[in-house]
């Protein structure tokens, strides 16, 4: 763990060239690396409570299997207006950090409207407002880091898995809370967290190092036209949309089977420990491999783990599959900001990363929730994990038919 502690500074990490910018600024690439930890740190401690036992928490509050797919499908189609609205706004040079700020007190303020909310049609409304606010913190983030990266060397991974870290903790917190069936508890832990990543987003440079202004606001329209960027977008919101049946129906049919909370959360956490694994070592990995060629394993990873899931596994192949997030999740993760990173212009990474997080969440997800939640209720999980397999076997036909853009 040692190594993990040395965010921005890792022993023969070879950097790129800093520009001048970056060099007269007395922000090390040290100091910024740990705030931006510290962001993920907040958000995603947050997001591991919710995450894993939102469905439970629904359930508890009267929703069916459909329904819950449905409102979680709602808050991810949503996500499709305010991804790219919120990324636009953050990628002048300075509007990042108030633009976090205020993302993460609106989510905030979303969750709490549960304290007071019942029944579907709320939760539907309350989704909705949430799925705006909610799904821009990650790629304005990630537009944050890969910026950081260019200008000052840091290890993009070795940032972005401290979030994993606290989503662990989130996990453990989060079965404890719902197993009280005490639903203000567990509320005001996903909402607290929130409320500590806008003090952290506060902290961030209020204009990073080495930044520069972005070309005009009409070129962002200009992402339409990039067919590299296009193509990136369809492979992996196919593969990373693969998850949604994962994310409806894990928690629900685990139950089913008898496990208790604190199990389904140490089942979650062997995933994100297997994340974390990856993302530390991620530099290396792309030393090695070209980024398609991590997306072509992580597809068949994906494949792989949902076609097996789809057996009903008992423990000792669960806990076996559960390792394979690395590739389903992780590894195309990585592999995917890398490549928007190098696709578009730095004025606009912003926009790029939230373009991407819209379609893929927006629409992929969205629909793969809704598809999840009505198979496992009229079919079981068989159904839905299976479904999720073939959107991974669609994502690896398409990586292969636009390979020459992935090569160029």
């Amino acid at each position: 763990m040692g190594r993990l502690w040395q965010l921005g500074a890792s022993p023969g990490i070879v950097r790129r060239p800093t520009p001048p910018a970056a060099m007269s600024s007395p922000l090390t690439a040290r100091s910024l690396a740990l705030r931006l930890s510290a962001f993920l740190g907040c958000f995603f401690l947050s997001l591991g409570t919710y995450l894993p036992f939102w469905p439970p928490f629904l359930a508890g509050k009267g929703l069916s299997a459909a329904e819950i797919g449905v409102v979680m499908g709602a808050a991810s189609w949503m996500r499709l207006f305010g991804v790219p609205f919120w990324g636009r706004i953050a990628d002048p040079p300075g509007r990042g950090r108030p633009t976090l700020m205020l993302l993460a007190l609106a989510c905030a303020g979303s969750y709490a409207l549960f304290f007071v909310t019942q029944g579907y049609a709320w939760a539907l409304t309350a989704h909705l407002i949430l799925g705006f606010v909610m799904g821009a913190i990650v790629p304005i983030s990630d537009s944050q880091i890969n910026q950081a990266t260019r200008d000052l060397g840091i290890d993009y991974g070795r940032v972005r898995l401290w979030g994993s870290v606290t989503f662990v903790f989130g996990n453990l917190l989060g079965a404890w809370l719902i197993a009280l069936q005490d639903h203000d508890w567990y509320l005001l832990a996903v909402v607290l967290p929130l409320l500590a990543t806008a003090g952290a987003a506060w902290a961030l440079p209020r204009r990073p190092p080495g930044a520069t202004q972005g070309p005009p606001a009409e070129k962002w329209r200009a992402l339409f036209r990039n067919r590299r960027f296009l193509a990136l977008v369809l492979v992996s919101a196919l593969l990373q949309a693969s998850h949604g049946g994962y994310y409806v129906v894990s928690a629900l049919e685990w139950r089913r089977e008898g496990y208790g909370d604190q199990a389904i959360a140490w089942l979650w956490i062997e995933g994100v420990v297997a994340e974390i694994l990856l993302l530390a070592y991620g530099r290396n990995l792309l030393r090695r491999f070209p980024p398609a060629v991590l997306l072509a394993i992580g597809g068949l990873g994906g494949a792989l783990r949902w076609g097996l899931m789809a057996t009903g596994p008992g423990l000792p192949l669960l806990l076996a599959l559960q390792t394979l997030h690395a590739l389903s999740f992780a590894i195309v993760h990585l592999a995917t900001v890398t490549l928007v990173a190098r696709v578009v212009p730095a004025g606009r990474l912003a926009s790029g990363q939230s373009l991407l997080a819209a379609i893929q969440t927006g629409i992929f997800i969205s629909l793969s929730m809704a598809l999840a939640g009505r198979l496992y209720q009229d079919q079981g999980a068989w159904a839905a994990y299976g479904a999720m397999a073939l959107l991974c076997l669609a994502g690896l036909l398409a990586l292969a038919s636009l390979r020459r853009l992935f090569r160029a």
